[in-house]
C-alpha cells in the first residue's frame, strides 16, 4: 500500500493499492484511472506503471488478469473489482525501464459475456423483465417500474444486452408539474394519467448493481451526496457569506468548462424536434403516419423549449416501420404495436442530454462513486452587469444530472472530473 500524506485537501486522499492477481504494484503506479459513464453498462479502469522490476511479465500481466483498485481518503474506503482487457503504450526507457497501461473493464462484463438468454416473455412489464435478467450477472439497483405490458422473445441476447434492449422501448407515465415548488426552487411532480415518456437508461449504479431509470425521474431526484457544486467568483471572499454559508463551499470547483451546446441542425435532423414513423401494416396492407412533436410527452420542456422555431418539425426526421399485428389474436402487445409511441418520444428525449453538456473539476472524493445519475445543483459566477446583488447565475442552478465521473490519482493529485447534463433552463432568457 502507497501512503500519501502531502494530500491535504478534497477528501484528504490517503492511500492507493493495486493488486493484479494478488500480487502489489502499487509502488510502481503512477497514475489511476476510475471512469464511470451513464451510457456505458459497466464501469472501466485504467492504470499505468513506471516500471523497472520487469513486473509485467514476472507476474504474466495478460488479459482476463484479476486487478483489485482501493482508494482511501478520509471519506471512505473503496475497493473496485476489474479485469484486463488490453495492454497498450508499451514502452522501454532506457536500460530495464518499461513503462504501460492496462485497460480494465468491471468483472461483471465477462460473466455477461458467458450466458444468454432465449426465452419467450408473456405480458410482462419491461422492468419486471429487468429485475430477472440482471441477477444473472449481479442485482438491481434503483428500478422505477414502466408501465405497459409486452409479450417478448429474447433471442440469445446476453443479460446486459437483453437489459439495454428494454431500455430502447419501455414507457412510463409523464410527470406533470403541480406548478408548487420545494426549498430548492424545483417544482413538485404527479403521475400523469394519459401521455407516456420513452426515456429509459441502464447503467452501472455500484458494485455489482445496475438501475433501469427513466432520464425525467434522474433530473427531479434530490436523493444525491453532492446537494451543491461551486464555482465562487473571484471578487467573492472566504468570510463574504453572501448568499453562500461556508459549509457550501464543501464541493467547491478547481474549473469548469461547456463541452456541448445546443445544435438546431443535428438535432432537428436526428428527430430532436420531432418525427414521422410510417407503420407499415403486413397483413392488412394498410400504412399509418403516426408523428410525435417536440415534448408533447413533457410541457415543462416545450414550455423550456431551446429553439424558438420549434413547432411543426415533425416532418425533419421520417422513418419507415413495418409490423406483423400479433395482438388482434392474442390480445396482447408486442413491441411492434407500440413501436409510434416509444420511438418519437425516446430520439427526442436521450438528444436533449446534448442541450447543455458542463465539465467540473473538484478535489478528488471517492465517497461520490455511486453518484452516477443523481441530480446536483451548480453555483456559477454570473457574467452579466445586473447590479442586484446576486453573485450567481439563475439559469443554470438547477437538475444537472451526473453523467459520466473520472477519478484520477496521480503521485502528485487526486481529483475527479465529473460530467454534468441539462436538458431545460431554469427560466427564460
Amino acid at each position: 500500500m502507497a501512503n500519501n500524506k502531502n494530500y491535504t485537501f478534497g477528501g484528504d486522499f490517503k492511500s492507493h493499492r493495486v493488486l493484479i492477481e494478488g500480487s502489489d504494484l502499487s509502488t510502481i503506479v503512477s497514475e489511476i484511472e476510475i471512469y464511470q459513464d451513464i451510457t456505458t453498462p459497466f464501469w472501466t479502469a485504467s492504470v499505468s506503471f513506471f516500471d523497472t522490476q520487469n513486473r509485467l511479465m514476472q507476474d504474466a500481466i495478460i488479459q482476463g488478469s484479476k486487478v483489485t483498485i482501493q482508494i482511501e481518503d478520509s471519506t471512505n474506503k473503496q475497493t473496485f473489482k476489474f479485469m484486463v482487457y488490453e495492454i497498450s503504450d508499451r514502452e522501454m526507457i532506457g536500460q530495464q525501464k518499461y513503462v504501460y497501461r492496462i485497460k480494465c473493464i468491471d468483472e461483471a462484463f465477462f460473466k455477461d459475456q458467458k450466458q444468454r438468454i432465449n426465452k419467450h416473455y408473456d405480458d410482462k412489464k419491461a422492468s419486471d423483465i429487468f429485475k430477472e435478467v440482471i441477477n444473472k450477472i449481479g442485482g438491481s439497483g434503483k428500478v422505477d417500474e414502466t408501465k405497459d405490458k409486452f409479450s417478448i422473445i429474447v433471442p440469445n441476447l446476453s443479460p446486459m444486452a437483453t437489459a439495454e434492449w428494454l431500455a430502447t422501448w419501455a414507457t412510463k407515465k409523464v410527470q406533470e408539474f403541480t406548478g408548487l415548488t420545494d426549498d430548492y426552487g424545483l417544482e413538485y411532480t404527479r403521475e400523469g394519467a394519459n401521455a407516456e415518456q420513452a426515456d429509459y437508461i441502464v447503467f452501472q449504479q455500484d458494485h455489482g448493481k445496475w438501475s433501469f431509470r427513466p432520464l425525467e425521474k434522474m433530473f427531479i431526484d434530490k436523493s444525491g451526496k453532492l446537494p451543491n457544486l461551486v464555482q465562487r467568483p473571484a471578487n467573492l471572499k472566504e468570510d463574504e457569506a453572501g448568499e453562500k454559508e461556508p459549509e457550501d463551499f464543501k464541493y467547491s470547483m478547481q474549473g469548469y468548462r461547456f463541452i456541448s451546446h445546443f445544435n438546431a441542425i443535428t438535432n432537428s435532423i436526428s428527430g430532436g424536434f420531432g418525427s414521422t414513423a410510417i407503420v407499415h401494416d403486413i397483413k392488412n396492407k394498410n400504412a399509418k403516419l403516426h408523428t410525435y412533436t417536440y415534448s408533447q410527452d413533457n410541457k415543462k420542456d416545450y414550455s423550456k423549449k431551446p429553439f424558438t422555431n420549434i413547432d411543426g418539425m415533425s416532418k425533419t426526421n421520417i422513418v419507415y416501420q413495418p409490423y406483423l399485428d400479433y395482438s388482434i389474436e392474442s390480445g396482447k402487445d408486442t413491441i411492434s404495436t407500440k413501436y409510434y409511441k416509444w420511438r418519437g418520444s425516446r430520439r427526442s428525449n436521450l438528444l436533449k442530454l446534448d442541450t447543455n453538456r458542463l465539465i467540473v473539476s473538484i478535489a478528488g472524493r471517492i465517497d461520490i462513486y455511486d453518484q452516477l445519475g443523481k441530480m446536483v445543483t451548480v453555483d456559477l459566477p454570473k457574467n452579466n452587469d445586473e447590479d442586484d446583488g446576486k453573485y450567481y447565475d439563475t439559469h443554470y442552478k438547477f437538475a444537472w444530472v451526473i453523467l459520466a465521473m473520472r477519478h484520477v490519482w496521480t503521485q502528485k493529485s487526486f481529483m475527479t472530473y465529473i460530467e454534468l447534463g441539462k436538458k431545460r433552463l431554469d427560466k427564460s432568457i
